[in-house]
This record gives structure tokens, C-alpha cells and sequence, in this order.
């Protein structure tokens, strides 16, 4: 009848329509029931009710864009939908371009097109894409493993693109930045991961092995006595390491030179320990022991002499008995850091004084008594003297002895050196010369000590020949008086003897009126310089009285001639 006069669409409350051939839009895939109802002019109706399955060909979880790391792959649509139809493009490295989720190994980064349609209604299809950004390659590079024997060592990396770098095992860890310091020892593996802004991330492994030896040794020095025990040990400070040792040869290592823990003679005396010590690893350290044993028996002792001229340079002689390395402090206030280290030194004092000095040795030990003994300074005194006295004598000739008089208070002069200026020399201590001359004598000694110290003194001694002009004899008449010497000397003294006819028997130049012919001595001692005595003889005359008997009165006197 052809009298259709209206339409009804209703879809399930998602619309309606009136048209007769309507379009309808949806927004999701699903069973949709739709009632169609018509009416004629007649106000006829009939109806009919379809469900209809609607399969929208959009894929709601595909991603707009991804990053794929260089090198690595991943789904591009891992929520496809496997009821609808697929083609990706361009399909390079592309695990399959009809795939709903295609698993993407792209080498650079890639636009992906997919064309999405419903199966068996090519008409209806979508067109989406896929962005994928493949970052540049990060190429993580190493400083390289590390052998060393340092305690410590410094890791690097570097990326040839932009990149956080990460140590994430090192000590303090996880620690940013192209380079960490790290200590060494033993053998251990250290991680450093690169990783880009997009995520993208290479990761490297570094070994460092080695490191230094780490040990300790129970001393550096050790000080003992003979009757004290002692040992040398060596501690290995790190569980990693497995060390050798070896100890330079020394008499004193008895055994044990290529362990821990040698066996030490007991023996006096010093010496140094040297060992080596040697890690897995062959890294080396060496270190050393002083050993000084020291005699039980030690005795300390000293004496002293002084040697210079001036009392203040000292002499001191070791007197001590099984020691050695020997210690002196010698007490002085104005040098009180003077210390010697000789077995026999020599010290020079700043002043005249009493000083303790003190015997030690360079070692602390039980066994030691240090001795202290005061050491006295005296003045020094060196005193060039003599005296001297005439031993004989003459009217032409003195006879002088010289005796040494110096004082010296160590008492040690070697030399005697006399000049005179008479021209005569002499190193006996007490010469004797003779002078034949009147004069001033100039006597000068020099005397020399064993320390080549010296002193001088010189004196001037006159010296005056006694002159004596006494005649032989006199002849002297009877009842008559003369002077007997007249030439005397008044600076001499005299004794006349006998005594009897002289008017004064001490006189240099007496009267004599003897009545009988007389011997007279006379004694002449001369006190210029030293006492010298000459002796000298007289003999006076007196003739026979003679008894003249003449006529005529006639006089007659001595000594004129009778006629």
C-alpha cells in the first residue's frame, strides 16, 4: 500500500530519530537494542526490536608517544585489541606490522602509522600514530680496572651524551658524579650506571684489586736488658691480605727471617731490623726495628784530667765496663744542653767551678745505674820563678847557681828554657854559669808544660867583681903606724884577723901599728847581687929595732939612708 507515514528509531536510550533512514553516532563499542516502529496512514503500526553488536575499530590504551632505550625493544600497543584489524607503518624493526601490540626495535627514533578497522567492515578504520624517540646512545666509558698499591684510587666515567652517573656499591654509596675515590683492598667490583632524561640508562662494573699492605708492628724500638725477654711480632691488619715476610739478614735473627715473628739472639748490643713485607697482590712495605740489649752486668765509671792552659778544657776518660752508646751531661749552668755522645769527650767549662757530671747511656733500661761525680775546676796556676846565689867567687870571676822555683799545680812541666845576656843558654832546671864579667845580668826562664802551656820570668841580677887592690907585705919600722889597705872598699865588709895592731879589724882600710912582723887575713865579702867572699893576706914588716950608738949626737931616721 505504500502508505508509510512515519518512523520511529529508538536506541536503547541513546537516541531516537524520526527519519527514515537515520544515522547515529557512537561513542562505544556495545550491544545496542534498537527498536524500529512504523506507522501508515491508516495510523497503522508494526514494530520490530534488533539488538546490534557495535564495534567501534579505536584503541583506547594506544600511547601517543614512547621513548625505547638504544638497543632495547618494547610493545607499542600493549592493550590491542586482537578482534580488530591492524597495519603498522612503516614496518621497520617492527616485530610484526599486523600485530595489535608489534614489539618495536627501532635503531632511530620512528613516526609509527597504524590503521585500525573492524573486522569484515573495511569501511570503518581509524588512522592513529605512535611517536617513539630513540635517545642517543649513551656509550658509558670507564677509567678501567685498577691495580694499585695505592690505599686509595679514583674511578671515572664518561657518556658521550648527557647522562646522571651513579656509583651505587661504593663506600657512602650511592654517589653521583663522573669520579669517586674509593680505598683499595683487597679484590672488589664497584657498579656506575648512566642514565639519560628519558630513563635510558648503561651500566659498567670497574674491579679494584690490590692495596697497600696494612700491618702493625708491635714496636719500633725495643730496650732491654740481657735478663729481660722480648719479642718482635708483626700483625697483618687486613683479613684480605695474605702476607710474606722477610727479614734482612742480621746475626742477630737466630730464625724465623721469612715469618711474623723471628727469634732474636739475647745477646748486648744495638742493631736495626729490617724487614719486607709482601701482599698477594705484590705490593711491598718495609718497616724496621731498633733493637738495643744492654748487658746486665753494665757498671758505669769515669775520671777526668784537666788539659789546657786556663783550667777550663776537661779530659774525661770511660772507664765503664759492658756498655757502649754512651750519654755525658756535664752540669754546666751556663751551657745546660751540652751533651756528648763520645765514649772519651773532651768539654770545655765557661767558668772556674765545681760541676756534677754525669755517665749514662743513650738507653732507659732497669739494668743502667747513671754515675755522677763532682768534677773540680781550680784556678790554674803556672808561676815562673827562680832564685839564685853565688856557689864561688873571685877578684875575675862569679860562679852563679840558678834553682827552679816555678810553681805549677798540675805539676806537669816538661821544659826548662833559661837564657841569659851573657849570652849563655841552658834547659837543665838548675844550671849553674860563670860570669867573668861586671854587669847586669839578665836571667830569663820559660817553663813548658806536658798541655804545651808556659810561663815566663825574667830577673836582673847585678853582678860586680869583687876588686881587692892589698898589697903582699908592708914593711913597717918600729913604733910607726900606716893604713893597711888603701884601696879598700867601703861598700865591702872586712875582717881582719888578727886583730891585734889594727885600729879596727872590721875597717876596709884599718891603721896597723904592729910592733913585730905579723901575718895579716883578711876576709872580703862583696853583698852586690849575692854574698861573695874573697880571702887575701898581708904580711906587715917591722924590722929589728936597731940600737945605734953614734958620737956627736947625730939623729938617724928610718927609711932614709945612713951615711
Amino acid at each position: 500500500m505504500n502508505n508509510t507515514v512515519s518512523w520511529s528509531w529508538d536506541f536503547g536510550g541513546l537516541g531516537t530519530s524520526n527519519l527514515q533512514n537515520p544515522s547515529f553516532a557512537f561513542f562505544l563499542s556495545d550491544t545496542i537494542e534498537v527498536m524500529y516502529t512504523i506507522t501508515t496512514a491508516d495510523n497503522c503500526q508494526d514494530s520490530i526490536t534488533r539488538k546490534i553488536w557495535v564495534q567501534l575499530p579505536e584503541d583506547q590504551n594506544l600511547a601517543g608517544s614512547i621513548v625505547i632505550c638504544p638497543g632495547d625493544s618494547a610493545p607499542l600497543n600493549p592493550g590491542g585489541n586482537p578482534d580488530l584489524v591492524y597495519l603498522w607503518s612503516p614496518p621497520d624493526g617492527l616485530s610484526d606490522p599486523t600485530s595489535p601490540n608489534p614489539i618495536a626495535t627501532p635503531s632511530q627514533s620512528t613516526l609509527y602509522t597504524v590503521i585500525i578497522s573492524v573486522q569484515d567492515f573495511n569501511t570503518c578504520f581509524i588512522t592513529r600514530e605512535v611517536d617513539v624517540t630513540v635517545p642517543p646512545e649513551l656509550n658509558l666509558a670507564t677509567s678501567g680496572d685498577v691495580d694499585t698499591c695505592d690505599p686509595q684510587t679514583t674511578l671515572s666515567a664518561t657518556t658521550d651524551a648527557p647522562a646522571t652517573i651513579t656509583w651505587v656499591n661504593v663506600p657512602g654509596g650511592p654517589v653521583t658524579g663522573n669520579e669517586v675515590t674509593v680505598p683499595v683492598t683487597g679484590v672488589a667490583i664497584y657498579t656506575v650506571i648512566a642514565e639519560d632524561a628519558f630513563g635510558c640508562s648503561e651500566q659498567a662494573q670497574i674491579t679494584v684489586q690490590g692495596g697497600p699492605v696494612d700491618f702493625e708492628l708491635n714496636a719500633d724500638t725495643i730496650l732491654v736488658c740481657t735478663d729481660e725477654p722480648f719479642d718482635v711480632t708483626i700483625t697483618n691488619l687486613d683479613p684480605n691480605d695474605a702476607l710474606i715476610y722477610q727479614w734482612a739478614p742480621n746475626p742477630a735473627i737466630v730464625s724465623g727471617g721469612n715469618t711474623c715473628c723471628p727469634v732474636i739472639a739475647n745477646v748486648p748490643g744495638q742493631t736495626v731490623l729490617y724487614v719486607t713485607i709482601r701482599n698477594q697482590f705484590g705490593c711491598e712495605a718495609q718497616d724496621s726495628v731498633f733493637l738495643a740489649i744492654v748487658d746486665e752486668d753494665i757498671q758505669l765509671d769515669f775520671d777526668y784530667e784537666i788539659v789546657d792552659c786556663d783550667g777550663l778544657i776537661v779530659q774525661f776518660t770511660n772507664l765503664s765496663q759492658n756498655g757502649y752508646d754512651f750519654v755525658w751531661t756535664f752540669g754546666d749552668p751556663n751551657n745546660p744542653s751540652a751533651v756528648s755522645y763520645e765514649d772519651n769527650p773532651v768539654f770545655t767549662y765557661s767558668d772556674i767551678s765545681t760541676y756534677n757530671v754525669t755517665l749514662n747511656i743513650l738507653y732507659d733500661v732497669a739494668c743502667v745505674l747513671p754515675v755522677t761525680k763532682p768534677v773540680e775546676l781550680l784556678e790554674p796556676i803556672l808561676d815562673a820563678d827562680f832564685r839564685y846565689l853565688y856557689n864561688d867567687c873571685g877578684e875575675d870571676f862569679v860562679t852563679i847557681e840558678f834553682h827552679d822555683l816555678s810553681f805549677n799545680f798540675l805539676n806537669n812541666t816538661t821544659n826548662w828554657d833559661w837564657t841569659f845576656s851573657s849570652g849563655e843558654t841552658s834547659t837543665l832546671q838548675n844550671p849553674t854559669i860563670t860570669v867573668t864579667e861586671s854587669q847586669d845580668l839578665i836571667a830569663t826562664l820559660v817553663i813548658t808544660t806536658a798541655l804545651n802551656c808556659t810561663d815566663t820570668v825574667s830577673y836582673t841580677i847585678p853582678v860586680e867583681l869583687t876588686t881587692i887592690t892589698l898589697a903582699d907585705t908592708i914593711i913597717l919600722c918600729h913604733g910607726d903606724t900606716t893604713f893597711l889597705n888603701p884601696g879598700g872598699n867601703p861598700d865591702y865588709e872586712y875582717n881582719w884577723t888578727p886583730g891585734t895592731g889594727l885600729s879596727d879589724p872590721t875597717a876596709d882600710n884599718p891603721l896597723v901599728f904592729a910592733t913585730e912582723t905579723t901575718t895579716y887575713n883578711v876576709v872580703v865579702t862583696n853583698f852586690t847581687g849575692d854574698t861573695c867572699q874573697v880571702s887575701r893576706a898581708i904580711t906587715v914588716i917591722v924590722p929589728t929595732l936597731i940600737n945605734l950608738d953614734a958620737e956627736g949626737g947625730m939623729a938617724i931616721a928610718c927609711n932614709e939612708p945612713i951615711t
